[in-house]
This record gives C-alpha cells, structure tokens and sequence, in this order.
C-alpha cells in the first residue's frame, strides 16, 4: 500500500493495493475514513492456475470445457490441441468460490485408447489429472 499523497489542504490521494489486481486510487476528503473494496461478478477470472495432464500417448487430442454449458474453459493458453508430450500444463482462469464455472470437464480422445472424461473442480491451487490410458480393442491400430 502506498502512503496517502496530499494534493490540497482538503482532499489527499489514497492508492490502495489489491491482492493480484494492481493499484487503484481515489481523492478522498481529508479526515474521513475512506474503505476501498472491489466487486467482482461471478464472470470475472480471480486468477490462473495450472491443469498438469500426465501420462498421455504423443498425439492424443485434448479439450478442456466448463461442465455448465460445454464450452470451451477460458485459457490463458489452449485449452484445446494436440498433446506434443506425455505431460502437458495448461494454464486456465479460476472464479469466485462456488462459481459453476469452476467445474471443468477434461476430454482426452487417441485412436489406440478408449476415450477419456474427467470431471473435476478447479481454483487456485490448480489441479493434476492422471490419463489411464486404457486400450481400445475396438479401435485400436494395427
């Protein structure tokens, strides 16, 4: 938090500090007891965290979506693509406790393994999910 400024001999500037969201600052009348708070809607990212999938096949097709409405889960990178590696991060928003747009669906689908669905609830200390990579015996490639 930043010390007051004073500007005139009845107001002073007030630069409040929020948590993750930058500075904001307001002239108030000197004297008064001034409370700064912000409100946020239940649309509004709070922050990113990291979604670890583990254990992929190279190749295999990812897709993160909200469990509400099965769009596509706000990225700060892809929520949606090819997985390079048999490990990948994804960087993805998380909202307000109790926000229905917290609850996410991951999607992991390869020709050789049976498709895959996990639910799961997502917020600030991120999330790590496991693929099980079963054998598809209808699908699978010779």
């Amino acid at each position: 938090m930043s010390s007051p400024i004073v500007c005139s001999p009845n107001f002073r500037q007030q630069v409040v500090e929020f948590h993750d969201q930058g500075e904001y600052s307001a002239l108030v009348p000197s004297g008064n007891l001034t409370l700064f708070g912000r409100a946020y809607l239940a649309t509004d990212p709070r922050g990113a965290a990291n979604l670890v999938v583990t254990n992929l096949a190279v190749g295999t097709r990812y897709r993160v979506e909200r469990q509400v409405d099965s769009s596509t889960a706000t990225p700060v990178v892809n929520a949606e693509g090819v997985a390079s590696a048999g490990t990948i991060v994804l960087r993805l928003d998380y909202y307000q406790a109790g926000s229905a747009l917290n609850n996410l669906r991951l999607k992991l689908v390869d020709l050789d393994y049976q498709i895959e669905e996990a639910e799961f609830g997502f917020g600030p200390g991120g999330y790590e999910i496991q693929s099980q990579r079963r054998p598809d015996p209808w699908y699978s490639n010779p």
